[in-house]
């Protein structure tokens, strides 16, 4: 029995755009068939089991293979396989979705198709350009200005220069000439405003404006180089006071994150909402540990005595990664939060402690620097003599936490109960960002992603890659580190926090 095929829009670029039901079905998707344009970020919500294959091309050259990709899509949804077709913008607007369907439909295969957000309406949007506008035009035309010139050539030209007030052309970079030239001798003023837009939508959109007539002499070669959207309208005008797009503090600016992929969304959504181009290179990842005895042994020591005494009088929780991996041995051993009670709970700063709220714990202490040395501080104003207490950490982590409170007089069980590993995962994109030369920032939050980012680069030949980057820290420990791994810190987070790191990035850059 055959499975089914979805044909979903991804929307013209950046990876935000595609509906919520479109994502909900590449999360899902046992297959995901990909136009090559397809954002990266948004593959990376696809399962980890789920095979990702790309549209094919015609052997020898970039042009999309028709037969080859629809006999893709059909072999897959043979298999009984949930298939997802990913295509840019929308899936029938100016694509051959509609003709992978009709194939679909004649092999009797099921399918859906998920609208998108089209390139024609999203593209001038973010650059400021309404497509309609009152007072300006009541009426838009779309049209394709990709494939044969020739063909091209033979439009309705005068119907098109005078039919609509907003014109807007997804075009081929080859055929903006033919389309120009054809728009004025079909009668479209010269002094008509008109707008190139390259890579609309993503962090190195770039936008040209000029009047009709001027537009191909006056436009500089590295805009006419991919596939554009032309518009052509009095609303161009509009671009001068609707820019909002292109002027984000962090706009074009392009960051490396290197934290952990399930700890990097919050710290991405942030930058990507002032406009930054972020890269995710994760440098860690984290892992079970091998040996959960001495875990285990704390867990099952918390239920109260017979005096119904609490075992642990502090429980200090020193990451989130500490809190998910502790709470998920509790309940494997068949343990729940009632364990828990009379224990005093700590966490090293806001992060870890909204972990454990969302888990409906209250948490009883949080230092103002988000360090261990701003535990320590605390502690040392209280009587620790003879208290019990128990730190779930990292298999390998500073032990300074431990040792003063050892000074203090303090009973210390330090457990681990994850670590962390090497992730030389996206070595190659990383390969790709530096090559590319628009690299603004690195920014760390740990010091094992420091040691584990400059160990990739020192073991590809990468060496000095950075030498021009600004290097921003989440905390002192963080920028110590980096500095004696011969970097130059720009900037250090006055609070060792994802906002904190924020305000760092602007400062190293000036904003």
């Amino acid at each position: 029995m055959p499975g089914k095929v979805y044909f979903v829009g991804a929307g013209p670029g950046d990876h935000n755009l595609i509906t919520s039901k479109g994502l909900d079905l590449v999360r899902k998707a046992d297959v995901i068939i990909a136009d090559r344009l397809v954002s990266n970020k948004l593959l990376a919500e696809a399962r980890e089991d789920a095979e990702i294959l790309l549209s094919e091309s015609v052997e020898g050259t970039d042009k999309y293979d028709f037969e080859g990709t629809a006999v893709k899509i059909i072999g897959q949804a043979k298999e009984n396989k949930l298939v997802v077709r990913l295509r840019n913008g929308d899936p029938l607007m100016f694509s051959r979705g509609g003709e992978e369907a009709v194939r679909l439909a004649d092999e009797g295969i099921p399918f859906e198709i998920v609208p998108g957000v089209t390139a024609a309406a999203a593209v001038p949007s973010y650059a400021g350009i309404p497509t309609t506008q009152k007072g300006y035009t009541d009426s838009v035309r779309i049209m394709s200005g990709q494939g044969d010139p020739e063909r091209i050539a033979q439009y309705a030209w005068e119907d098109i220069a005078r039919g609509s007030d907003t014109l807007i052309f997804l075009a081929a970079p080859e055929n903006l000439p033919v389309i120009v030239e054809h728009l004025l001798k079909g009668g479209k003023d010269p002094e008509t405003p008109a707008a190139l837009i390259k890579w609309g939508t993503l962090p190195k959109q770039q936008t040209f404006t000029a009047m009709l007539g001027n537009l191909i002499r006056e436009a500089p070669q590295e805009i006419i180089d991919y596939p554009l959207i032309l518009v052509v309208g009095k609303v161009v005008e509009l671009r001068e006071k609707l820019n909002w797009f292109e002027k984000k503090p962090l706009f074009g600016r392009q960051i490396i994150i290197t934290r952990s992929k399930d700890q990097s969304a919050g710290f991405t959504k942030r930058l990507e909402m002032l406009g930054a181009d972020v890269v995710e290179i994760p440098t860690i990842k984290t892992v079970p540990v091998d040996d959960y005895s001495r875990l285990d042994a704390a867990i099952q020591n918390m239920s109260r005595d017979e005096q119904r005494k609490a075992h642990y009088d502090w429980i200090i929780f020193t990451s989130a990664n500490g809190v998910d991996y502790f709470m998920d041995r509790l309940h494997e051993q068949g343990k729940d939060f009632r364990v828990l009670s009379g224990a005093l709970l700590a966490a090293v700063g806001p992060a870890t402690a909204q972990r454990l709220r969302d888990l409906g714990l209250m948490v009883d202490f949080i230092p103002k620097d988000f360090v261990a040395e701003g535990l320590i501080a605390y502690f040392l104003t209280t009587d620790m003599h003879g208290r019990r207490v128990l730190l779930p950490t990292a298999k390998v982590t500073r032990d300074v936490l431990q040792s003063e409170l050892l000074t203090m007089g303090a009973e210390v069980e330090q457990v681990p109960c994850y670590e962390t590993i090497p992730d030389t995962s996206r070595l190659e994109i990383l390969r790709k960002v530096l090559a590319d030369s628009r690299l603004d920032v690195v920014t760390f939050t740990s010091s094992s992603t420091v040691k584990n980012f400059m160990k990739m680069l020192d073991d590809n030949g990468l060496n000095g890659a950075i030498s021009n980057i600004k290097i921003v820290c989440i905390g002192p420990v963080t920028a110590k580190t980096a500095q004696e791994l011969g970097l130059e810190v720009d900037a250090v987070a006055e609070k060792s926090t994802i906002p904190g790191l924020v305000d760092a990035v602007t400062r190293a850059l000036g904003l």
